[in-house]
């Protein structure tokens, strides 16, 4: 136990002595050698002393048997991955890039916008809207006599200047200047402005069959003005006409009336 020779230590491992072929060991021989000559050297404190394990249920294996296990599972591996490299179970692919070719870089002439002039817009013309049909005179004087029935004086005068202007020289106009020169006169207390639509009444038909309405609406209308020589001159054109009626009957006794306050002067003009 206390030799150092190495030679002693593996005696054991040495091939047998005897002569003849050399031949080795069995392995239990071989193992129970191994485990005296580790003995061996733990106790000269050549070797580390070995952990202590439990062994109750792993067997002891020896180190060719341990050589052989390896061994055999190393070329069942590489017979397994030959069979699968031959059987095609492993492939390896291959990422194949397709490169676009290069377009070669061409360089145009920059061409600047041409400039166009807008168009100026033309201006939308709308076809004017067809005039509603205008009354004829005979029936505006329909609707202003109606209105003047119901009371309605300031409209019945606007319908009756409407029907003078629609029959400015005619019988209709005629009767649309007396009749709104009579409302002025009477309920809209405006004798200026009948003095002016009798006298236009009297230009259409100084000697038509309203003239003797006409100058004796125009005498009252000057007398409502104080206007006494056109008052006059007004009841004198009316007796001229000569025609027997109460408006000549009553021209006579009002212009000898007014014979005895002053002399006869002219008609005049509101």
């Amino acid at each position: 136990m206390g030799t150092n020779d190495p030679n002693e230590l593996l005696g054991p491992w040495l091939l047998d002595a005897d002569e003849g072929p050399a031949r080795r060991q069995s392995e239990l021989e071989a193992g129970a050698q191994l485990a005296e000559v580790m003995a061996r050297a733990r106790a000269m404190g050549l070797v580390a002393p070995e952990p202590r394990r439990s062994m109750s249920r792993v067997r002891r294996m020896s180190v060719r048997a341990v050589g052989l296990w390896v061994v055999g599972s190393l070329m069942a591996g590489s017979a397994a991955a030959l069979v699968a490299t031959q059987t095609g179970l492993f492939r390896t692919y291959e990422r194949v890039v397709e490169t676009p070719p290069v377009q070669p870089v061409v360089r145009r002439p920059r061409i600047k916008p041409r400039q166009e002039h807008p168009q100026p817009e033309l201006p939308i013309v709308e076809a004017p809207e067809p005039a509603a049909p205008q009354p004829k005179p005979g029936e505006l004087l329909a609707r202003a006599n109606h209105l003047r029935g119901e009371g309605k004086y300031r409209a019945a005068v606007r319908v009756y200047m409407l029907a003078l202007r629609a029959d400015p020289r005619g019988a209709a106009g005629n009767v649309a200047a007396v009749a709104a020169a009579a409302i002025r006169l009477e309920f809209l207390n405006n004798p200026r402005g009948a003095a002016a639509l009798y006298r236009r009444a009297l230009s259409i038909r100084p000697q038509g069959p309203l003239a003797l309405e006409s100058y004796e609406g125009l005498a009252r209308a000057y007398r409502a003005l104080g206007r006494r020589d056109a008052e006059r001159k007004a009841l004198q054109a009316l007796i001229d006409l000569d025609v027997p009626s109460p408006a000549q009957a009553r021209a006579k006794e009002r212009l000898e009336t007014l014979s005895e306050v002053s002399p006869v002067g002219g008609l005049g003009q509101p």
